[in-house]
C-alpha cells in the first residue's frame, strides 16, 4: 500500500514538472524567413504607434509567406469591438488572417494608410460611411524601391 502511494506521488510530481516543459515548447516562436513582403509588412506594423501585431502560429506564418506577393492585400476588419488589420490573398475572404490591432480614434482606412505610407485618395462626394481600404503592399514596396 505504501509503495502505491509513493508511486502516485512520484507520478504527480513528474506530471507537474512535465506540464511547464510542454507549455514552454508550445510558446516557441518561429522565425520569419526575412526579406519577403510579409517581413516588410511586419516591420511597418511594429514601427507604427497606430498598430500592435497580433500573434500568428508558425503554420499561419508559413502559409502567408508562401503567398504570391501580388495577390496579398490588406484591409481593416473588426474583432471583439476593435479594429484590426487583415491580410488575405483571396478577394472573397478579405480577412483571412488577422495580423494586427489598430490603435487610435481615426478611421481604420486613415490608420492603415499612415502605417504603410499609402496616399489616400479623396472622395469626390460626401460619403457618410467609413470606406474600407484595400491596400496592395507589393505596389507600395516597389514604389519605395525595395524590390
Amino acid at each position: 500500500m505504501e509503495s502505491r502511494i509513493f508511486s502516485l506521488r512520484l507520478l504527480t510530481i513528474l506530471f507537474s514538472l512535465a506540464i511547464p516543459l510542454h507549455t514552454q515548447a508550445n510558446t516557441i516562436t518561429c522565425e520569419s524567413s526575412g526579406g519577403d513582403l510579409f517581413s516588410w509588412i511586419q516591420k511597418r506594423i511594429e514601427a507604427s504607434s497606430h498598430s500592435e501585431a497580433l500573434p500568428l502560429s508558425c503554420n499561419k506564418l508559413k502559409t502567408i509567406e508562401n503567398y504570391v506577393d501580388e495577390d496579398i492585400q490588406l484591409t481593416s476588419g473588426r474583432k471583439r469591438g476593435k479594429y484590426i488589420i487583415c491580410l488575405s490573398n483571396n478577394k472573397n475572404n478579405p480577412c483571412l488572417h488577422q495580423i494586427a490591432e489598430l490603435i487610435g480614434y481615426e478611421a481604420p482606412s486613415v490608420l492603415i494608410s499612415r502605417i504603410f505610407g499609402a496616399a489616400q485618395s479623396k472622395s469626390e462626394y460626401l460619403n457618410e460611411t467609413v470606406e474600407r481600404l484595400f491596400l496592395k503592399p507589393s505596389i507600395l514596396i516597389k514604389r519605395d524601391g525595395r524590390q
